[in-house]
């Protein structure tokens, strides 16, 4: 009879683990079947961890969007960014709202792309947290309450566009993970403060 040694059959301890079968037969080399996936290599840890949990999955589904998909969903995460200012106070918004657009613009194939992604982001914000200037038209409403989506829609899509370049210019110079949040940030704080004196400002 044939005894296993680590000498022998290193892989004895697999053996016992995973049910491998050791067959030390003369003349013969010894083979291990191979367990379903056993042949996959991760190239890092990172993508295990990131393709392996819902977080990871979640990341890789709003940034892969395209087209029309990803216009709709930049128009809600920033209208769920306008909800986290008066009068509903819902402050948790920010997080899901400015990670998605985070997730959007490093996935954008370009500045243009990232542009883009930023309008609708800005589109949604200020339509949503500009509806109270309806207030004004609704005075005499059946005579200027045919100018609200015009005023609503037409000052939402000027404002975007400091979005859209806070957006364009964080892609263009690049960077990834965590440094381009830093990019963004400081993008966005920049536009934010042109916007507060350009053309007199807006708040």
């Amino acid at each position: 009879q044939s005894s296993y040694s680590w000498r022998t059959c290193p892989s004895q301890f697999w053996s016992r683990v995973r049910g491998y079968r050791c067959r030390p037969t003369a003349g013969k080399a010894v083979t291990h079947p191979q367990s379903p996936g056993a042949g996959r290599i991760l190239t890092s840890p990172g993508k295990l961890l990131a393709v392996g949990t819902a977080w990871g999955r979640i990341q890789q589904c709003i940034s892969g969007l395209s087209g029309w998909r990803r216009n709709v969903v930049a128009l809600l995460l920033g209208a769920a960014a306008a909800a986290a200012m008066p009068p509903l106070f819902l402050i948790f918004l920010l997080l899901p709202a400015f990670t998605g657009l985070a997730w959007m613009v490093d996935g954008a194939r370009n500045g243009r792309a990232a542009a883009w992604v930023g309008w609708w982001f800005g589109a949604g914000h200020f339509a949503a947290g500009t509806c109270w200037i309806a207030s004004a038209f609704l005075v005499d409403a059946s005579t200027f309450g045919w100018m609200i989506p015009i005023a609503i829609g037409g000052l939402s899509a000027l404002l975007a566009c400091f979005f859209a370049a806070a957006t364009g210019l964080c892609r263009m110079v690049g960077g990834h993970g965590p440094g381009r949040s830093l990019v963004l940030a400081a993008c966005w704080a920049t536009l934010e403060w042109v916007r507060s004196w350009i053309f007199t400002g807006f708040p």
